[in-house]
């Protein structure tokens, strides 16, 4: 499933440095009601759909998702406190043409989660 531009809305920020996004939450996506009614908070699932696709992105290739290699929720980010996020993704070429990612989400001086995923590209 894609999530930029549906869930996670890609904002322009030239102040943030490469390999830095800036998103807005779409808190009226339908996956919020789900999860959880009256409480909505993103899904693990969709983090880490968002940070393989904003790593995609970043590399201008089609990538898919290989493994999860950590992943740490530190806060959870609901789209009614938290409108607005970073998301930092620093890419690392492996010799069999696999990507690792590793980046954090984040705002201000508040961190929401940690991954490092492994990406394999996605042949379409």
């Amino acid at each position: 499933m894609k999530w930029l531009n549906k869930m996670f809305i890609l904002e322009a920020d030239p102040s943030l440095e490469a390999g830095s996004y800036r998103l807005r939450l779409n808190g009226d996506h339908p996956v919020y009601a789900a999860h959880f009614p009256g409480h909505p908070i993103t899904p693990g699932v969709c983090i880490v759909g968002l940070a393989t696709e904003l790593a995609a992105l970043q590399a201008a290739r089609p990538l898919r998702l290989k493994g999860v290699e950590n992943l740490k929720f530190l806060r959870p980010l609901d789209p009614r406190e938290q409108a607005e996020i970073c998301v930092k993704i620093a890419l690392t070429e492996q010799p069999d043409g696999d990507v690792n990612a590793k980046g954090q989400i984040w705002w201000a001086d508040t961190t929401f989660s940690k991954f490092s995923i492994a990406l394999t590209p996605d042949e379409v």
